[in-house]
C-alpha cells in the first residue's frame, strides 16, 4: 500500500478548508471512542496552520475546471475525506450494511481501497498502458463475422428520485442491456433488470440472458455510425485526433479537461461497437502519452473478472474520479467506474460515492 500523497500538505489544506466550511461536523456516526475522535477533529481544525497551507494553490497543469468551481468542489471533497479518515463515518456503501445502500460500494484496488479512492493516487500509468497495448496487439485478429454488432453491458446509474436518506430497504440493482447495431446505423436495446449487488459490490448476470425484458428501444437507420471503429487509425497520434473529433474534445492537449474527454470518448466506443484487439492496442498506446493518468493497481470488476485500474490523477479529477478497468491478460476494456468526490448533498447522498458503473460483459458479431 502506498503512502498518502503529499500527506502533510493535504492535512494543512484540510485544516484551512474545514475552518472555512465548518469548524466541526455534527450529526455524523462515529466509530470507536466518539468523544476522543471529536476532540481530535476539533484540535486539528483549531491548530495553527503552517505557512504552506495559507492558500490552496491551483495545480500547475492547465485545467478545464474554473478555479472558483474547483475550489468549492475541493472544499466539499476535503470535508468528506476528513470524515472518512478521522471519524470512521458510516457511508451508504459501507459493506457491513450494503443491503440498505442507495449507492454501490466502491471497488478496492491494489493501491487504493474503497475508503481511500478519494485521497490516494497510484503511480504513473505510462508503463502499464504500454504493456496493455503490447498484450492487446498480440491477440488474434478479429474479423467481422456477421452484419450485426452485439454488445452486452451490466450497468447502474444514480437515480436521484431513489436517493432518499430514509430508504432503508433500497438496494442497488444493475440494468443488463443487450445492444444490437445493424450496418445501416439502426440499433435495438433490450433492457433487463439484474440481481441486487452482493455485499462486496459485485453483480451476477445470466450468461444466456434468460431474464425477462423490461423494455425494448429501437432507433432508426443512421442513428449511429456502425463503421466508425473500422475507420479508426492504429497510429496512436492520429487515433487521438479522431477521438477528440468524435468526442468534441476541445481542451488543450495534455490538460486534465482533455484527458477526461478522451477517457469518456473511449468508454463510449464500447457501448455500441465491437472493438478489435488492434484498435485496443492503439487506444492504450495513445493514453500512455497522457501525463495525467495514474495506475491504481489490480482489482476485480463488477462481474468478478481480474483487471487493472487506470484513473485520472486525483488532483486533476475535479469533482468526479473516472476509472477504466482493463483485462491485463487480453488488453480488453472490462468496465468503467464514476466516483463523485463532493457535492452529493443536493443528490441526497454522502460523498465520496459511486454514481455510475458499467461492466462490458461481452461483444461480438452476429447475423
Amino acid at each position: 500500500m502506498i503512502p498518502i500523497r503529499r500527506a502533510q500538505s493535504d492535512v494543512d489544506r484540510v485544516r484551512v478548508l474545514m475552518a472555512q466550511v465548518a469548524p466541526a461536523p455534527t450529526g455524523v456516526a462515529h466509530a470507536g471512542d466518539a468523544q476522543r475522535r471529536s476532540q481530535l477533529l476539533e484540535r486539528i481544525v483549531a491548530s495553527p496552520q503552517s505557512s504552506t497551507a495559507e492558500r490552496v494553490r491551483p495545480a500547475a497543469r492547465v485545467s478545464g475546471w474554473r478555479p472558483s468551481r474547483r475550489l468549492a468542489m475541493t472544499g466539499v471533497a476535503a470535508a468528506s475525506v476528513l470524515a472518512i479518515a478521522l471519524l470512521g463515518v458510516v457511508q451508504p456503501w459501507n459493506t457491513s450494511n450494503t443491503a440498505e445502500a442507495i449507492t454501490p460500494p466502491p471497488l478496492a484496488f491494489e493501491f487504493v481501497d474503497a475508503h481511500t479512492l478519494a485521497i490516494r493516487d497510484g503511480r504513473p500509468a505510462a508503463d502499464l498502458l504500454l504493456q496493455l497495448s503490447a498484450v492487446a496487439s498480440a491477440q488474434p485478429t478479429v474479423e467481422a463475422a456477421g452484419g450485426v454488432q452485439r454488445v452486452v453491458t451490466d450497468s447502474w446509474d444514480l437515480t436521484v428520485a431513489q436517493a432518499r436518506q430514509d430508504a432503508s430497504s433500497a438496494v442497488v440493482v444493475p440494468n443488463v442491456v443487450e445492444t444490437t447495431v445493424r450496418p445501416d446505423g439502426s440499433y435495438t436495446q433490450v433492457n433487463r433488470r439484474g440481481a441486487a449487488l452482493s455485499a462486496d459490490g459485485r453483480s451476477t448476470i445470466s450468461t444466456d440472458l434468460a431474464l425477462p425484458a423490461q423494455s425494448t428501444d429501437t432507433a432508426p437507420a443512421g442513428t449511429v455510425d456502425a463503421a466508425h471503429v473500422a475507420s479508426l487509425s492504429q497510429d496512436p497520434r492520429l487515433l487521438r485526433d479522431q477521438l477528440d473529433l468524435k468526442g468534441g474534445c476541445t481542451g488543450v492537449q495534455g490538460s486534465p479537461a482533455q484527458s477526461r474527454c478522451e477517457f469518456l470518448a473511449i468508454a463510449d466506443l464500447y457501448s455500441f461497437s465491437v472493438i478489435t484487439p488492434q484498435v485496443e492496442a492503439a487506444l492504450w498506446a495513445a493514453l500512455a502519452q497522457d501525463p495525467n493518468l495514474v495506475d491504481i493497481g489490480q482489482t476485480r470488476d463488477r462481474v468478478g473478472r481480474e483487471g487493472v485500474g487506470i484513473s485520472l490523477e486525483l488532483r486533476d479529477s475535479g469533482p468526479e474520479r473516472l476509472i477504466l478497468i482493463i483485462d491485463p491478460k487480453t488488453g480488453h476494456l472490462l468496465g468503467r467506474e464514476d466516483l463523485l468526490l463532493g457535492g452529493g448533498r443536493e443528490l441526497g447522498i454522502t460523498t465520496p460515492a459511486i454514481i455510475a458503473f458499467t461492466a462490458y460483459v461481452s461483444s461480438g458479431w452476429t447475423y
